[in-house]
C-alpha cells in the first residue's frame, strides 16, 4: 500500500478563526482515504501561527525528518502556498529530500497523487 503524510498550515488569526488548518486536514484525509492511501495518524503535520515566508516550522521540521528517516511515498498538502510562500522554498523541499524522494502533491479541489520516484 502506498504510505502519505499530509502538511496542514496556517499564519493569520483569520486563518485560524476561520478553522481553515482543520478545513484542510480533513480534504487531505479524505482524499487519502479516496485514493486508499496508509494515512498513519502520526504522518499528519500541521503548523498552526506559523508564516510560509520561512522553512523553519515545528511540523514541517518534523514532516522532513520522517520523508528523510523512514520514507514516504507521497505528501499532500492543500495548496502549494501552504508549504511555502515562494516558489524556490516550494522547489528546494521537493527536491531536497535524500534518498528516493516522495511524491509532494497539491490542489484545493483535486489532491492527485505522484509516484515515488527512485
Amino acid at each position: 500500500m502506498t504510505s502519505v503524510a499530509i502538511y496542514a498550515r496556517v499564519s493569520s488569526a483569520r486563518q485560524k478563526k476561520d478553522q481553515t488548518i482543520g478545513s484542510q486536514t480533513a480534504a487531505l484525509r479524505a482524499h487519502a482515504a479516496e485514493q486508499r492511501l496508509e494515512l498513519p495518524e502520526e504522518w499528519v503535520f500541521e503548523d498552526e501561527g506559523h508564516s510560509g515566508a520561512t522553512l523553519v516550522r515545528p511540523a514541517l521540521d518534523r514532516l522532513r525528518d520522517l520523508v528523510a528517516q523512514v520514507g514516504v511515498d507521497v505528501v499532500l498538502c492543500y495548496a502549494p502556498d501552504r508549504l511555502a510562500r515562494k516558489f524556490a522554498y516550494q522547489a528546494l523541499l521537493v527536491r531536497s529530500s535524500p534518498g528516493p524522494a516522495p511524491g509532494w502533491s497539491s490542489s484545493a479541489a483535486h489532491a492527485a497523487t505522484a509516484p515515488r520516484t527512485s
